[in-house]
């Protein structure tokens, strides 16, 4: 059997990366304390980005201006070392 799956009509519309602030939350067992500085990596693909953070007054991580692409990435956080 063949089956043909076509593309959705606005599925080329869709842009292949794009970049936003993404705010890491509901951590099940990562506990977030405010003063600590984190460090982040970004694998996409073959693109790697990295960086650290530190939580806000809400205790959020807000990781500036992430490149997302249509293919998975895989997020990496860790305590940083001092």
């Amino acid at each position: 059997m063949t089956r043909v799956i076509k593309k959705p009509p606005l599925a080329n519309q869709i842009p292949e990366m794009a970049q936003a602030d993404a705010t890491i939350r509901r951590f099940q067992q990562f506990k977030i304390q405010l003063g600590k500085t984190y460090e982040w990596q970004i694998l996409s693909g073959h693109t790697m980005s990295t960086g650290k953070v530190s939580p806000d007054a809400s205790n959020l991580l807000t990781i500036p201006e992430v490149t997302l692409a249509t293919s998975p990435s895989v997020l990496t956080l860790k305590e940083a070392q001092p």
